[in-house]
């Protein structure tokens, strides 16, 4: 018989067993459990061990663990946040900038075609002045002798007059050369607002340890598995947002930068565009100077050779003017300014504008044969077609 079934036998008290000889649930003898049973069980254990430590609960060990790598984790998202923003402020300011840049092209081709105009102004000074000085020369009683000499004389004076006007118009003074552009005529763009679909915002939650220089120094508390556990669920719902705030910054990142190379492109497209405007900056004067030439040329056209050698007078006058219209001609030729004088040549609906026709024995069909006013081009520009008379078409 085993002693623990003999009359007076004391088990052993557990707290005198060993750990190793302690039953465990699955040892405990139960009458209704067969030996396949207990076999099953014991393999059960020896390769799965002790289930129950599953549900063993968690250390604060472990969860002074979790939170720390919680708490680097938010770290990392708080760098991350501030470098994205430092990045993004240094991009919108360059966008403001490509903004400004692009508003003051208008500004500045305005700028251009304004000293263009004076310097190409100030070229035909001289001519104005000559014929002030011819005018001088001619006595009244002389002029209301001549009526060849009156009628000369009064076209040239309107083409001063002219002259004056336009020289006027452009704010070229006859006793002054043009000053230079001062600061304050320079062209100003008003400085575009920041970007309104863009909006730098400081939105990320400030911890405990931002504001800790700013606190009153706490009291030392003992932690405990609930105020760690406390602490965790604060730094998990911050590190939330602070995710959802660097994917906010990093789109704005992208954005920003795309607007920089967009507006990169405008820009160069208008400085191209300003450079090719400088070539035709002069086009508005120009065509304000066409009428003045028209002026001199169609009083020379009415004085004959004859009678420019019967009158010293007349012939000191239109020579002023052929003088004129010389110098005229070198400042026009200086800034690629072509007149269109297409007498004999082949009529051409791109420079020519027909006003009639005339028949011209062995003329060509198409033919120039008469110029009623003459045309301008600036460069490869028509300012404006000369208007001709023309053979008939076949």
């Amino acid at each position: 018989m085993p002693d623990d079934q003999k009359p007076g036998h004391q088990p052993e008290k557990p707290s005198d067993l060993k750990p190793e000889d302690r039953l465990k649930p699955a040892d405990v003898y139960d009458p209704n459990r067969s030996e396949e049973d207990e076999e099953h069980a014991r393999k059960m254990a020896e390769l799965f061990g002790d289930l129950d430590d599953d549900d063993a609960e968690e250390t604060i060990d472990e969860a002074r663990e979790d939170r720390d790598a919680l708490r680097a984790q938010v770290d990392r998202l708080k760098a991350s946040v501030a470098r994205t923003r430092k990045e993004n402020s240094a991009l919108l300011q360059q966008v403001n900038d490509g903004k400004q840049a692009i508003a003051g092209i208008d500004a500045l081709r305005a700028q251009d075609r304004k000293e263009a105009a004076k310097a190409f102004l100030t070229e035909l000074k001289p001519v104005a002045e000559e014929l002030v000085e011819a005018l001088k020369e001619i006595d009244a009683d002389e002029r209301a002798a001549n009526p060849k000499l009156d009628k000369l004389t009064v076209g040239v004076e309107s083409t001063v007059k002219q002259l004056t006007d336009v020289f006027n118009k452009y704010g070229v003074k006859q006793d002054a050369s043009p000053a230079a552009p001062s600061k304050d005529d320079a062209p100003k763009a008003e400085p575009p607002a920041d970007d309104d679909d863009i909006v730098l915002q400081d939105d990320a939650p400030q911890t405990p340890e931002e504001n800790r220089g700013e606190e009153k120094e706490q009291p030392v508390t003992v932690e405990t598995i609930e105020t760690i556990h406390a602490e965790r669920d604060a730094l998990l719902a911050e590190s939330s947002q602070l995710s959802s705030t660097v994917a906010k910054a990093q789109a704005d990142n992208l954005t920003l930068t795309r607007r920089i190379d967009e507006g990169k492109q405008i820009l160069a497209r208008e400085e191209a565009k300003r450079e090719e405007d400088k070539k035709y900056a002069i086009e508005k004067p120009l065509k304000d100077l066409m009428p003045v030439i028209d002026t001199l040329e169609m009083g020379l056209s009415i004085i004959n050779k004859k009678s420019r050698a019967e009158d010293p007078n007349l012939e000191y006058l239109a020579k002023s003017v052929e003088n004129t219209l010389g110098d005229v001609t070198k400042v026009f030729n200086k800034h690629s300014i072509v007149q269109i004088n297409p007498v004999d040549e082949a009529f051409d609906e791109e420079n020519h504008e027909a006003v009639s026709m005339m028949a011209k024995p062995g003329a060509e069909p198409g033919t120039v044969v008469g110029v009623v006013q003459k045309g301008y081009k600036l460069h490869d520009r028509n300012v404006r077609h000369a208007r001709v008379v023309v053979t008939p078409f076949d």
